[in-house]
């Protein structure tokens, strides 16, 4: 079952959570698999459509999931989820220092898109084999979640502390909860709508003096999200809609800073939705070999900001 936890809640005159929002990027400091590899992986040999990878550069990743698969997305969730729960996947990494590092930073809450567990492995070595020792949930539930997760989570110990790591597009361990393709990216927008809705309900209708969170989404509404080594791609519509909840939400609510590399250009769409959303924008630079960023060094120097509490730039 899990352990139960119970967060303390907080005022809006209170200081606000700050939540990491992470993606694959710290992934690809230790040569993880990016999203084409991944299609690749997955490609369903009789796929009635035939796209080069280059075609595929301009396909939605909702969408390139169900073409690369022939539509046969549950089947391709089995694969990814047997590849991502294998010791040698991890253990390839060596220490994963810069997830462990990132981790010491002094964040309420850790949201990550990533099916894998680079967090949690960078912590206990030996967590595939002693999951359900962290494993842990909100009284939202009674019981860790099978799909669509709002109240389950991993309980990390990390320099003394305690630290929650939530999987919100699922995780290897259970292939049922891992949101692949547009029509399971839909289902979960729909089931934090309704979530939210009666939130809002609880928290405004009723001027709740306190919140109290049993979910990663009123981390993520009324916190302060600092988006790292996730890249916000229009097409991920569910974030963009959370996005655009987060604005619309009457209370007080946090901030959000979208944290990127200086070297890479941001497309002019992708920053006026941006800004649209009311998202800070915090760009960092790191020297180049070659033409090529060191990706480690990047992050380092993020991790140093947002411990040094994320002052302007």
């Amino acid at each position: 079952m899990g352990q139960v936890v119970e967060y303390p809640a907080f005022g809006k005159d209170d200081k606000r959570p700050r939540v990491l929002l992470a993606g694959n990027g710290m992934c690809r400091c230790y040569n993880s698999r990016s999203w084409e590899s991944l299609l690749a992986s997955i490609k369903w040999n009789e796929c009635k459509v035939d796209l080069t990878s280059e075609e595929f550069k301009n396909v939605p990743f909702p969408i390139g999931a169900i073409i690369a698969t022939d539509d046969h997305v549950d089947e391709a969730c089995g694969v990814i989820a047997r590849d991502l729960m294998q010791e040698s996947y991890y253990m390839a990494k060596g220490e994963l220092a810069l997830f462990r590092e990132m981790l010491a930073v002094d964040f309420d809450a850790v949201i990550t898109t990533n099916y894998s567990y680079e967090f949690e492995y960078a912590m206990d070595s030996k967590f595939l084999k002693k999951s359900n020792k962290y494993a842990a949930h909100t009284d939202g539930c009674a019981r860790k979640e099978v799909c669509y997760p709002l109240y389950s989570f991993y309980r990390m110990p990390c320099n003394g502390q305690l630290k929650d790591i939530w999987h919100i597009h699922g995780e290897a361990k259970n292939k049922s909860s891992i949101v692949l393709g547009q029509y399971y990216y839909i289902n979960s927008i729909s089931k934090w709508r309704s979530y939210l809705k009666d939130a809002y309900t609880k928290y405004y209708k009723k001027e709740e003096d306190k919140i109290r969170p049993k979910s990663w989404l009123e981390y993520f509404i009324f916190g302060d999200v600092y988006v790292v080594g996730f890249g916000m791609d229009l097409s991920e519509i569910d974030l963009w809609w959370l996005l655009n909840r987060k604005k619309r939400e009457e209370l007080p609510h946090g901030k959000t800073v979208f944290i990127k590399d200086a070297n890479e250009e941001l497309d002019m769409m992708k920053r006026s939705m941006l800004e649209v959303m009311d998202v800070e924008i915090r760009e960092f630079s790191c020297e180049r070999t070659d033409g090529k960023t060191d990706y480690q060094g990047l992050y380092r120097k993020i991790i140093e900001w947002l411990k040094d509490g994320a002052v302007s730039v």
